[in-house]
């Protein structure tokens, strides 16, 4: 599942040499980056008020596939046979 940013914050589970003080994620990107898999537990935390801040960081991105239009048997050129 893909998340969108909604808030701007550093995610203090994924911390490395180059970022100690974890990712820093903008508003509009996509959450988790590519290479970090975070917990149920930490989704919940950012999808949620139920965090040390109070408040949501990031939003579930809804993907709608889009409609088809299904056509009659026999209706390739717009003719059927009937």
């Amino acid at each position: 599942m893909s998340y969108k940013v909604i808030r701007n914050f550093s995610d203090l589970n994924d911390r490395s040499a180059k970022e100690p003080n974890g990712h820093f994620y903008t508003v509009g990107e996509k959450y988790p980056r590519e290479g970090y898999i975070p917990t149920k537990q930490r989704i919940q935390s950012l999808t949620t008020t139920k965090n040390t801040c109070g408040e949501v960081f990031i939003e579930e991105i809804k993907v709608t596939k889009p409609r088809v239009k299904k056509s009659r048997v026999g209706d390739v050129d717009g003719r059927t046979d009937e």
